[in-house]
């Protein structure tokens, strides 16, 4: 689930994650733009927006964990990878 952050905020994530997505590592583009993603969803108890739940996440991925707990996420994503290894 994607969330807004401010122009500090995200650049900051940006440069902590070295400008890669935090679930796959693909690096960021023009073509590839990052999204904000909640860690742990905004549906589950103990979500919270505070920014040590925030990260950055490919469009991709993003799509692909939406709701998903950080785990559940993970596991599809092995599946997924293999499914579709252009997208990693």
């Amino acid at each position: 689930m994607s969330v807004k952050l401010s122009a500090s905020k995200a650049v900051g994530l940006f440069l902590k994650q070295k400008g890669k997505c935090q679930y796959c590592n693909i690096e960021f583009t023009l073509d590839n733009l990052p999204t904000a993603d909640h860690i742990i969803p905004k549906n589950t108890e103990g979500s919270t927006n505070n920014i040590k739940n925030i990260c950055l996440s490919c469009q991709k991925c993003n799509l692909l964990k939406w709701e998903k707990s950080l785990d559940e996420f993970l596991n599809q994503k092995e599946f997924v990878k293999e499914l579709f290894k252009y997208w990693f």
